[in-house]
């Protein structure tokens, strides 16, 4: 009966959540709150994704580049996602049945907004953040997973974790890791936006 009204009570709660699709908070109650609202009651999702895809150019992305997604209504905040450049052609991607998995960049294209940005590094240490993200492959991806926890993945985890190890902090002091966090950290720390595409 304490279960029925707990769960009851739970999705209440998440049902009558009030605030802006696009702006999810950063604490992580009222970040889960705000998921499960929008998307689960409001399935929003990743967002709304574009028909006619960005023109990404290869040549011009480095092992260790970080690219941000957004689209509207996203239920993690404006920047929908994030992932590290492995090589010329591909990315790391996340997926709830795959886990973490090497995708084609073109899997990247379909956002409203891409931003790349590069890390201020030495070319041979984002290339190692990008073999750092290569080796997570086949681990499994959760769609919530704590900063410190070793067994899960985010998109946002796997960039703050290759990352951390150059010193580089891009969690925004979050618990629970978003892309939104990594796109403010890179406000601070020496980090610059080397692309930007709009739809």
């Amino acid at each position: 009966m304490a279960f029925a009204a707990a769960l009851v009570g739970g999705l209440w709660w998440t049902a009558t959540w009030d605030g802006a699709a696009d702006i999810a908070p950063a604490g992580t109650l009222a970040f889960a709150r705000h998921f499960v609202h929008f998307g689960l009651w409001k399935g929003y999702g990743a967002g709304d994704f574009v028909s006619a895809p960005h023109d990404l150019a290869a040549t011009a992305l480095e092992p260790g580049d970080i690219l941000l997604g957004a689209n509207p209504h996203c239920v993690y905040g404006y920047w929908s996602h994030v992932t590290i450049v492995l090589d010329r052609d591909s990315v790391l991607g996340h997926d709830l049945c795959s886990g973490l998995y090497r995708a084609h960049l073109a899997e990247c294209a379909g956002y409203r907004h891409l931003r790349v940005l590069r890390p201020r590094l030495p070319a041979a240490a984002r290339a190692a953040a990008a073999t750092r993200a290569a080796a997570l492959i086949g681990e499994p991806f959760a769609l919530a997973a704590r900063r410190d926890d070793p067994r899960l993945w985010t998109c946002a985890k796997t960039i703050y974790a290759v990352y951390r190890e150059c010193d580089f902090d891009l969690s925004g002091g979050e618990t629970l890791v978003r892309p939104d966090a990594i796109a403010a950290a890179a406000g601070t720390a020496p980090v610059d936006v080397v692309m930007e595409f709009r739809r």
